[in-house]
């Protein structure tokens, strides 16, 4: 299980290199499908600063497009590294990137030399609104098997736009959502049973289209995990 990276780019959704221009995030999307990024998940807030810093909302009568996009790129160092050479070109004044080191693909198994349990663990399976279990939505599945396993903080986020293993870019809508939308799912496994977590939800994991991840974390304030 060799440890991988997770880039991180945050920018507004309404920024342009040029007036004339697609918008960045959507260049900086094509960037990383040209350059073989191994995928990427793109996601806008609902409530956000715009780059002025005034506060933008989805739900506002006059819809926004200065919200915050965040997107996230999973793939070992040398892909990072690859990919980010000519990045900085296509980023707009105002905007973020960073890079999380250390965190690794769960599908094949967690072991124990490979990794040390942190006071929080954060998993993050990435998946296609398509992908199934038994005839029902991977995401749901996975839900309802974290809940019975007693994981109390989980929860399953529709992304803009993204693309994975097929380099095929899905796109999504406000009023109008595609089954092959990227999907993420995040749950917070106690050190005490993530191992025998993610044992017993490794069959569902194998059948995300995308990456299983498992970062550390520190906790500020920990309450309690499981029921």
């Amino acid at each position: 299980m060799a440890a991988g990276s997770l880039l991180k780019i945050r920018l507004h959704e309404d920024d342009r290199r040029h007036w004339n221009r697609r918008v960045a995030y959507e260049e900086i999307v094509r960037h990383l499908w040209s350059n073989g990024a191994p995928g990427v998940t793109v996601f806008r807030a609902e409530e956000g600063l715009d780059a002025h810093g005034y506060v933008q909302d989805i739900h506002s009568e006059y819809l926004s497009t200065s919200l915050p996009i965040t997107m996230e790129v999973i793939g070992t160092p040398e892909d990072i590294e690859r990919i980010c050479v000519d990045l900085p070109q296509l980023l707009p004044a105002v905007s973020q990137v960073m890079v999380i080191s250390g965190v690794n693909d769960v599908k094949q198994g967690l072991s124990k030399e490979g990794w040390s349990m942190s006071e929080v663990n954060i998993l993050r399976v990435y998946m296609k609104e398509e992908d199934r279990h038994h005839h029902m939505p991977l995401y749901h599945a996975m839900l309802k098997e974290l809940k019975d396993l007693g994981v109390l903080w989980v929860y399953a986020q529709r992304a803009l736009e993204g693309f994975g293993q097929e380099h095929v870019i899905h796109k999504t809508s406000l009023l109008s959502f595609s089954e092959h939308a990227p999907v993420v799912l995040e749950a917070t496994l106690d050190p005490k049973t993530a191992v025998s977590v993610l044992d017993r939800i490794r069959p569902l994991l194998q059948k995300a289209s995308g990456p299983a991840i498992l970062m550390g974390a520190d906790a500020l304030h920990l309450n309690t995990m499981t029921r």
